[in-house]
């Protein structure tokens, strides 16, 4: 079984929020989600669910499992991929 580390991914994207210089709260608006969510992902309190996850890679533009932390590859997925 594979464990994540939820700490790593949400520093990933809290890197790939920063990067966009974008504010937690207007990341929650793009993703559907409340700023409490996104706060907990990045500080690590919480693992976000697929859902959350799919949302988050459709809208950085990045595969699941480079927010997983599962590789380092800034891959982008194709858009005729995305949601």
């Amino acid at each position: 079984m594979i464990e994540y580390n939820q700490v790593k991914i949400g520093q990933r994207i809290k890197q790939l929020r920063k990067a966009m210089r974008m504010s937690q709260q207007a990341l929650a608006r793009a993703c559907s989600l409340s700023q409490t969510t996104v706060c907990n992902i990045e500080n690590g309190n919480t693992f976000p669910n697929i859902t959350t996850l799919l949302e988050l890679s459709n809208f950085f533009n990045r595969k699941v499992s480079y927010l997983l932390c599962e590789d380092d590859g800034e891959t982008v997925i194709p858009k005729s991929m995305s949601l």
